[in-house]
């Protein structure tokens, strides 16, 4: 570049971001038309005369999403700001809330919305505002629990509800998730109610979930949707990273088939996988294998998390020196 093309483009630099001259200003000063003024600045950005730079550290949350979403390639990272010793409800507050807020931002009339259970998918329900009116269908994407579950937590409850705030379309499911024999879910597959649900499977545009993880077997909510506890002793004996919607997967993301496969009523990971939005909201260190194993495979392509989960997935891809 001749240098003294290069002079006048640090002199407008100068003047616009260090003088803060307007544009027409500037114009007016150098005797040059406004809309050459805007074209030279542009040239010095591209010339790096002007460089610019985000302190992303000012806001802690920002910087992880960046490095989330950079190493995972992800469409989008949420993290919501919370405290370490927190309460488990305030935490819920919060994630419900960033869920209902992307939702209400990306949905669009005419879209598929698949659901899951769990308390982070009745939290979104929870924070959804009312006065947004979409001609959406929501659906669940697995069947009922096989314990006593809070009903706030049931998969129907969440559906309906975040319908009713939309002002959308649903439909419900009239069975459980885990049936006794084979035989009972061979039956109900074959039944119209089922095929009606489970043939918007491959056409959600939009699907919305929890993350599961043995490591969590203990709490009365994982208790109150798989209820036997030989039958969660037996997951807890395979090499089980985590779940979505009970199809169980390992550390590489790779299905784990288990004593309830061929039981289950609920969508397949290659279904889910089709979805354009895949959004999975889950948080706690116990899950952390779970999420990014979910991630890796493809299953999620927007995660919602709190920023301790969120460090403690950067800690584990990128141990500290």
């Amino acid at each position: 570049m001749p240098n003294d093309e290069l002079k006048l483009l640090i002199n407008i630099a100068q003047l616009y971001y260090e003088d803060n001259l307007t544009q027409a200003e500037i114009s007016a000063k150098l005797g040059i038309y406004r809309t050459t003024i805007s074209r030279l600045l542009k040239k010095a950005q591209q010339q790096q005369v002007i460089t610019f730079k985000i302190n992303y550290t000012l806001c802690q949350t920002s910087l992880l999403e960046k490095q989330l979403k950079e190493h995972f390639k992800l469409h989008e990272v949420i993290i919501v700001d919370t405290q370490k010793d927190e309460d488990l409800d305030i935490k819920l507050q919060k994630m419900g809330y960033a869920g209902a807020t992307y939702l209400q931002k990306i949905i669009t009339n005419q879209d598929i919305i698949g659901f899951s259970w769990g308390s982070s998918l009745a939290a979104v329900a929870n924070q959804l505002d009312s006065s947004i009116h979409k001609d959406a269908l929501c659906v669940p994407m697995v069947g009922g629990p096989a314990g006593k579950l809070n009903s706030q937590f049931h998969v129907n409850t969440i559906v309906y509800n975040i319908a009713t705030k939309l002002h959308s379309r649903s439909l419900l499911m009239d069975f459980p998730a885990i049936l006794e024999e084979k035989s009972l879910r061979d039956a109900i597959v074959k039944s119209q109610h089922y095929n009606q649900i489970a043939a918007y499977w491959p056409k959600l545009t939009i699907a919305m979930f929890g993350i599961g993880s043995c490591n969590i077997s203990n709490s009365s909510i994982w208790h109150g949707f798989y209820g036997d506890d030989d039958q969660i002793e037996t997951l807890e004996n395979k090499p089980i990273a985590g779940d979505i919607c009970s199809r169980f997967f390992d550390h590489q993301g790779d299905s784990v088939q288990t004593n309830i496969s061929d039981k289950i009523i609920n969508i397949t990971l290659d279904q889910l996988k089709m979805a354009k939005y895949r959004i999975g909201i889950a948080q706690s260190s116990e899950k952390v294998d779970a999420i990014i194993a979910a991630i890796s495979a493809g299953y999620i392509n927007v995660l919602i998390t709190t920023k301790g989960t969120a460090q403690s997935i950067l800690t584990q891809l990128i141990p500290p020196d």
